[in-house]
């Protein structure tokens, strides 16, 4: 069975647990299967500047940091700069 990633862009914040279950079922459907997905939470006090990896192989995840997109500033987009018209 194959199975394509594909990009959620532009979720709300409540939706971060149903993509999260979702991940867990592909895991207990089809334990064979593999991927990474990615979630940045804007509005997470705590890793607000951090996307996490989850990481799907042999049927389990992990969830980690991702420290080829963290931290979101300075490495995806620059600090809020009122001068630049931002």
């Amino acid at each position: 069975m194959v199975w394509t990633q594909f990009i959620l862009q532009g979720t709300t914040t409540t939706q971060a647990p149903k993509q999260k279950i979702f991940y867990r079922k592909i895991a207990a459907i089809a334990p064979g299967s593999y991927g990474i997905m990615n979630i940045h939470d804007d509005e997470d006090p705590k890793s607000f500047n951090s996307f996490k990896k989850l990481t799907l192989k042999r049927g389990k995840i992990e969830e980690a940091i991702d420290n080829d997109l963290s931290p979101y500033i300075p490495v995806l987009e620059d600090q809020y700069d009122e001068t630049r018209g931002d």
